[in-house]
């Protein structure tokens, strides 16, 4: 049987970010337990910068998603690696429709969850279990390769760590434990007010024995412009959104003592690196399997009944129904409690 000879994985994963780093919980757990297979990654852009020319995985293969010519190239990247095809299985971990056609173009068998599209072209399925973490639904695809339930459960994500670049060492705030607090997201809908965080930081600004750095995308930048020219802290502060790769990232989180985000990218990149994390849940849940793994972490979610809530995988760009009452009704009391209880 094919799954008892293999001895190289073509992993596809062409989701968001964050989904990228909860992926390695099992790429990592495959590395344990099969060191001897090759792993190679379909990604995206973005995460081909994050994990191109680590450890982790062995290769890293760009796919454009929406781009002319996308497939074509990634094809012949995958040929080039010249791969035995009796010997070689496609763990598809995106489960698009599109991701489900290029597993099928690469010509090995595939191994998908049962909840992917078109997932009876699999020649191998799995059940994508909704009560896990999602970095433990991702290891589920190698129990058919060995991995225990208990294997499974344990995976976390995990990023090797890289020197911080000289211009960014010489902008943090030295000699204390730094905060990194993180206002934006991708969708809209998952952001805390404002005007929340600009309240927010000024208290935690008040300890001046701590450093506070804001991340965030270049899109983000209006939202940390807003919390510095609000800021009337003791504590240092320093801005670099938008002003970070993704591979800044890699050695920034080691330097951090705590992260408070919304449910976003920063969490998983925390939970990679074990840094402790408050994070604000809104129109998602943290049952859906995205709240941070890091020791100590805490979340925060509105504790009101609302028929609305979760109001989707990834909560919506705006509030469907006008109020955003699951975030508003968050108090900057609440979440400066939880901040007291893990710095004092």
């Amino acid at each position: 049987m094919l799954l008892d000879r293999v001895d190289a994985v073509i992993w596809i994963q062409t989701a968001f970010l964050g989904d990228i780093v909860l992926s390695t919980a099992a790429f990592e757990l495959l590395r344990q337990l099969r060191p001897t297979i090759k792993q190679h990654l379909i990604t995206t852009e973005l995460g081909a910068q994050l994990l191109g020319g680590g450890a982790i995985v062995d290769s890293v293969h760009v796919f454009g998603k929406g781009k002319l010519g996308a497939t074509g190239r990634v094809l012949r990247s995958i040929k080039g690696l010249h791969l035995n095809r009796e010997r070689t299985l496609t763990l598809q971990l995106h489960r698009s429709l599109r991701s489900t056609l290029l597993a099928q173009r690469l010509g090995f068998p595939v191994l998908a969850y049962r909840e992917a599209a078109l997932a009876f072209l699999a020649r191998f399925r799995v059940t994508r279990l909704r009560v896990l973490h999602e970095a433990q639904r991702c290891a589920l695809l190698l129990e058919p390769l060995g991995a225990k339930r208990e294997d499974v459960l344990a995976a976390n994500p995990r990023l090797e760590a890289l020197a911080l670049r000289s211009e960014l060492e010489a902008s943090l705030p030295r000699k204390r434990p730094l905060i990194s607090i993180v206002p934006g997201s991708t969708w809209g809908g998952k952001c805390w007010p404002i005007e929340y965080f600009c309240e927010l930081v000024n208290r935690i600004g008040t300890d001046s024995g701590v450093g506070i750095v804001l991340l965030g995308a270049a899109g983000e930048v209006p939202l940390a412009r807003t919390i510095t020219a609000k800021y009337r802290g003791a504590a240092p502060l320093q801005d670099l959104s938008g002003r970070t790769t993704v591979r800044d990232l890699r050695a920034l989180y080691t330097r951090f003592s705590l992260l408070i985000s919304n449910d976003s990218a920063p969490l998983h990149f925390a939970s990679a690196f074990a840094v402790p994390s408050i994070a604000i849940f809104g129109p998602t849940v943290p049952e859906q399997g995205f709240a941070p793994l890091a020791p100590g972490s805490k979340t925060v979610s509105y504790r009101g009944q609302l028929d609305c809530r979760p109001c989707g995988e990834h909560g919506p760009k705006l509030c469907p129904q006008g109020h955003f009452a699951c975030m508003r009704n968050i108090s900057v009391d609440e979440v400066f409690s939880h901040y007291r209880s893990l710095t004092i």
